[in-house]
């Protein structure tokens, strides 16, 4: 007979006897746990084959056991379930160490104590398949620590992304039963032995691909991070633009060598999901850094959508689900900004849809054909003045609030209402009202910029009979349909480029003659600075330092790109001849139209020259002449610098407005 409370949390009474009870055993389960004892001690006489099963779950509930006991009724079973834990770590680590060591108490006073546990975090989205993160090392040494306390029996939680595939569950499955048939098991032979026979030629790569995964995960718990059973996808701070394109390469590697395998290859596929799922949602910072990647996305889609199919007919057959829904809405593009936000550089510019990537719950969203994205997160409020700000949840401390007065507010419209200055941290949110209206911001967080600042607005609509005649009809209440974020230059970006800044290199005489209110000049590493790894000061380059590609190809190709409409526009090769080696030259281009998200790109694409921020909303159609500075160095092309890498460096770019008459 299993007698529990009920999955939710809190104090389970506040009267006196109860609170008696409490101090008594020094544990918030005392009072449940009191009457838990006199139930079995009952049952005991009348039906000596029954069991009461019951949970310890929760510190401020279950978990923490009893003093002043030393032995529980033999007909109770305690079911110990860390969901508090640190999902990343192993019982052992001081982060879960108090959890380990009330496990050890439960069983020192109970031969009848099982282990609920829990194998993988959760997401918001139980039909797409979980981020990749590696857990198998985790899972063996917790598997010893639960039998050497004295675990009569264990339940595990193996259900999140499992029927979908995730996270190596086969694998997991095998480890978890053979574990348990033998805690002593060698893992290293008992992983080998499962990849040898399951994914045939490609086991060494993807065990090289797993043990990148435990590496990352070492990382987050080195840095501190604290993982809870339902983890956001912004706190996978290791799914990198680096990381996705070098993963994605290794699985096309391992696709190859299963060619000829029908099932090895599906196999591959399987694993591969969580990393398609991962490639699509990040698929905006990939493009920012990888430019050259934009046509591989209809791949990543086709076949993502057949293996989910595939896997739904093996696994679920007449399952209908389909993840087309969730690519479509990763997808889809926003309504357009207001004149707000016109004269602001669309690099500079983060919109922030509260219901992607963090599903909210079907409570808390309505679909509104006025949102930004066709869906709205929604409060019934009636407060004025209404009250919005910014809460890290890893400080636990809250940051710029600001009251909405009645005089600012625009009924039954979308507004954009200014928070002011936040800077995200890896689990953080805005927030509105009564809480109700809370919008995730973790996943703007950038391990390479921990320090970025933003200015904050907030989209929120007001209905209803308390601040408005019109919609009098329906309930008093607030919507909001996004978060703009629009990011602050730095001290060290404002030095590097701002455009104020001269560069102290001045135009070659090809130029003279050029009216200054015609031309732009333009820093590769402005308005958003470059990575590091793509940088490299040179006394020569205009501004200190230039955008640099690791190429030798001759001819050397550049050309333009609209990553708005994802097409490609003029491009040119620059021939041997035309070459004039270890020192900066100007090389035409040739016309360009400037879109919000463009970039002149230069060889493989590591030189990638944002130019967004010149684009102008007033005179869309303005033409400009491209000239593109770059210097050709190494053996490659020149004898002088045969010593250096053969390398191109790009250290400006100039355009020169068309006239319109």
């Amino acid at each position: 007979v299993t007698i529990d409370a009920n999955d939710r949390g809190g104090k389970f009474c506040y009267c006196e006897p109860c609170s008696a009870l409490e101090n008594k055993y020094k544990t918030p389960g005392g009072p449940m746990l009191d009457c838990l004892i006199e139930i079995c001690n009952n049952l005991k006489t009348k039906y000596p084959e029954a069991y009461i099963k019951t949970m310890a779950y929760r510190k401020a509930q279950t978990e923490i056991p009893p003093e002043g006991i030393t032995q529980l009724p033999e007909n109770l079973i305690v079911v110990f379930a860390p969901i508090n834990d640190n999902i990343l770590a192993p019982l052992s680590h001081p982060s879960n160490a108090g959890t380990y060591e009330n496990l050890k108490k439960w069983c020192a006073m109970s031969s009848n104590v099982w282990v609920w546990y829990y194998t993988n975090p959760y997401i918001s989205d139980n039909s797409v398949p979980p981020p990749p993160v590696g857990n198998l090392e985790r899972l063996v040494e917790d598997v010893k620590l639960i039998k050497a306390a004295g675990v009569a029996g264990t339940y595990y939680e193996h259900d999140s992304g499992v029927s979908l595939s995730a996270n190596f569950s086969e694998l997991q499955t095998w480890m978890l039963l053979k574990l348990f048939q033998d805690p002593d098991h060698d893992p290293t032979l008992l992983i080998d032995e499962f990849t040898d026979y399951y994914y045939g030629d490609a086991a060494l790569p993807m065990r090289k691909y797993i043990s990148e995964l435990e590496s990352h995960r070492k990382e987050l718990i080195a840095a501190g991070e604290f993982w809870i059973w339902n983890t956001q996808l912004h706190q996978y701070t290791y799914l990198i633009p680096e990381n996705i394109i070098k993963w994605q390469q290794q699985f096309d590697q391992m696709e190859q060598l299963v060619a000829n395998h029908d099932a090895q290859i599906f196999h591959v596929r399987l694993a591969r999901m969580s990393l398609d799922v991962s490639t699509i949602a990040n698929w905006s910072k990939i493009i920012a850094k990888y430019p050259e990647m934009t046509n591989s996305l209809d791949d990543i889609e086709k076949r993502l959508k057949s293996t989910y199919q595939q896997m739904l007919k093996q696994r679920m057959p007449g399952q209908k689900a389909d993840i087309s829904e969730w690519i479509e809405q990763v997808k889809l593009e926003p309504k357009p900004l207001p004149d707000l936000f016109d004269n602001i550089s669309q690099d500079l510019i983060f919109q922030v849809n509260p219901d992607f990537p963090n599903k909210l719950h079907q409570s808390l969203k309505v679909e509104d054909i006025d949102a930004a994205w066709g869906i709205a997160t929604y409060e019934k409020n009636d407060q004025k003045p209404y009250g919005i700000g910014f809460f890290d949840y890893i400080t636990k401390k809250g940051g710029i609030r600001r009251d909405i007065k009645v005089s600012e507010i625009v009924p039954d419209e979308y507004k954009f209402y200014k928070l002011g200055k936040i800077k995200p941290t890896p689990n953080c949110a805005i927030w509105g009202g009564r809480w109700l209206i809370t919008v995730k911001l973790g996943h703007l967080y950038s391990i390479d910029e921990p320090e970025a600042e933003y200015d904050a607005y907030v989209s929120l609509k007001f209905e209803g009979p308390a601040y408005s005649a019109v919609s009098k009809n329906k309930p008093s209440q607030v919507l909001c349909d996004r978060i703009v974020l629009v990011k602050r230059l730095s001290a060290d970006a404002l030095a590097a480029g701002i455009l104020d800044v001269q560069p102290s290199i001045p135009l070659p005489q090809e130029f003279k003659d050029v009216p200054v209110s015609q031309l732009r000049q333009v820093n590769p590493c402005f308005p958003i600075r470059l990575p590091e790894k793509l940088l490299i000061k040179d006394s020569e380059a205009a501004w200190g330092e230039a955008n640099f590609d690791l190429n030798d190809k001759k001819p050397f190709r550049i050309g333009f790109y609209d990553n708005l409409a994802k097409k490609s526009g003029i491009s040119k090769s620059i021939n041997e001849s035309d070459i004039s080696p270890d020192i900066y030259k100007f090389y035409k281009l040739g016309n360009i139209k400037l879109t919000p998200n463009c970039i002149i790109w230069g060889g493989s694409w590591l030189i990638s020259v944002k130019l967004g921020h010149l684009y102008s909303k007033s005179e869309p159609d303005t033409e400009y002449e491209a000239y593109v500075s770059l210097k050709f160095e190494g053996p490659a092309y020149s004898m002088v610098s045969k010593d250096k890498p053969n390398r191109v460096l790009c250290d400006r770019v100039v355009l020169i407005k068309k006239s319109t008459n």
